[in-house]
């Protein structure tokens, strides 16, 4: 067994330092013809489009806090903004973005408004006495 390992040894070595430097393209190798290797196309990226904002924070805070409907075109329209701008359609994406923009704006001054006049009216009731606070239910 040994001996078998010492001769494959010896053989590998000699093939490892028999091949010093590569043979040129077209060369031949033993029995086979080495082929050229293509040269690979480089592919350069034009990232020249402008960042754009999609809204995606404020149109959650709106679907979450304020108005889910609203809230909830919002996110859509900012996903739309997302996926557009992956896609390379600079006009689209800016479009979806000014729309995201107005939805989301839009359910957060309906939320507001809405949450005003709750509060108002709780006031109005807790003050003519219609909603006792130190009830004992």
């Amino acid at each position: 067994m040994s001996t078998e390992h010492q001769q494959f040894g010896n053989e590998n070595e000699r093939l490892l330092t028999s091949e010093k430097d590569p043979p040129e393209y077209g060369a031949s190798v033993g029995r086979h013809m080495q082929q050229p290797v293509q040269s690979q196309a480089i592919v350069r990226v034009n990232n020249s489009m402008p960042y754009i904002k999609d809204y995606f924070g404020l149109a959650l805070f709106v679907t979450l806090c304020c108005c889910l409907p609203f809230g909830i075109v919002g996110l859509v329209k900012s996903n739309q903004v997302k996926t557009r701008v992956a896609s390379g359609d600079q006009q689209g994406a800016l479009e979806a973005s000014a729309s995201a923009k107005q939805w989301s704006y839009a359910g957060l001054t309906f939320g507001l408004i809405a949450y005003a006049i709750v509060t108002v009216l709780q006031i109005v009731l807790i003050a003519n006495g219609y909603y006792n606070i130190n009830s004992d239910y």
